[in-house]
């Protein structure tokens, strides 16, 4: 009699502590494309470096087509999604705020390579004219960048029908086979590909420039949003995702050999690669400054330009209240 006297109370107790500390830990979903940068970006987090005992931040990797839709659909809480199109976005009604800048553009250029053959017959935009551009998406960041420049410097047309380039959409992986073997004279590399392609002799980038010259900003080519309805049902538990995603992005920048030897063991690829994306390619901060509003205003204002979306809507009434701007 007397041990159960005992044991129960404690039981309770025990109990007790294990619903507390469940209702406790709340849990904010987010996605994010399968690309070792991106593990990176979060690797603080799913390592247990940055830690939170108010919320379990579980991310999820997928396809980029997989996260676009993902965005429509609002099945995870944060989802990063690509700058020029979150008008499309709004005019559709889709209830988002932006929560931080996820990818920002470097100074440097990364993000708006337009590769030929180095020794093939191609040696200027002029030389491009009615011949056949590859890409993976025509609406994705890079593509876009690369549209941006050459309009803007290189004064050409580049609409995806009637324009002066033939632009055709083919899987990643054939991309760089299909530069070299001819089927398309230019081809706009993905990160890891377009990282290849700066260190051989093979190929050579026809458009040096980056969004800088041809906006004179730097541009968040990805922001992290969410929707307003999730955020006032729990504020406090955005606040804390949003504190570990920076938190996370410090962490990186202070510790990149760490993480990137890690993120490369993984995924059984050059830690170079990583040194390479975040000193020369892009950062990936998961903050806003307020040079990031400059940077998203110029780049809806030129693909609006590009016909890409028709109206603007109003930046400062898609932020969030308690978005950290640095």
């Amino acid at each position: 009699m007397t041990t159960h006297r005992i044991l129960l109370p404690l039981l309770a107790t025990t109990l007790a502590l294990i619903a507390s500390s469940a209702l406790a830990a709340e849990t904010v979903t987010m996605v994010h494309p399968t690309d070792p940068v991106f593990e990176a970006s979060v690797w603080p987090i799913q390592n247990g470096k940055v830690k939170s005992d108010k919320i379990d931040l579980q991310v999820t990797f997928t396809s980029i087509r997989a996260v676009i839709q993902a965005a429509a659909t609002q099945q995870y809480d944060l989802v990063p999604m690509v700058t020029n199109i979150l008008p499309l976005l709004a005019q559709r009604g889709l209830p988002i705020k932006l929560i931080a800048t996820n990818q920002r553009y470097s100074f440097k250029g990364g993000g708006s390579h337009l590769y030929v053959t180095a020794n093939g017959p191609i040696k200027s935009v002029a030389d491009l004219k009615g011949k056949t551009i590859g890409v993976t998406s025509l609406s994705s960041s890079g593509v876009t960048a690369v549209r941006i420049i050459m309009s803007q410097i290189y004064k050409v047309n580049v609409a995806l029908d009637g324009g002066d380039f033939k632009w055709v959409e083919m899987p990643m992986a054939v991309l760089q086979t299909a530069l070299a073997s001819g089927r398309v004279d230019a081809a706009v590399l993905s990160n890891e590909f377009d990282y290849q392609a700066s260190k051989n002799k093979d190929d050579r980038n026809l458009v040096p420039q980056g969004l800088k010259d041809a906006l004179g900003v730097a541009v968040p080519s990805t922001v992290v949003l969410s929707y307003e309805p999730k955020l006032k049902a729990r504020p406090d538990a955005f606040i804390e995702a949003a504190r570990m995603l920076k938190a996370s992005a410090v962490y990186v920048n202070n510790h990149p050999d760490e993480v990137f030897a890690a993120v490369a063991k993984a995924q059984n690829i050059d830690p170079a690669y990583l040194h390479w994306y975040y000193t020369t390619y892009a950062e990936i901060p998961y903050d806003f400054t307020n040079d990031d509003f400059k940077g998203i205003e110029a780049l809806w204002q030129a693909v609006q330009k590009l016909r890409m979306v028709r109206t603007l809507p109003n930046l400062k009434d898609l932020v969030w209240d308690h978005a950290v701007v640095q």
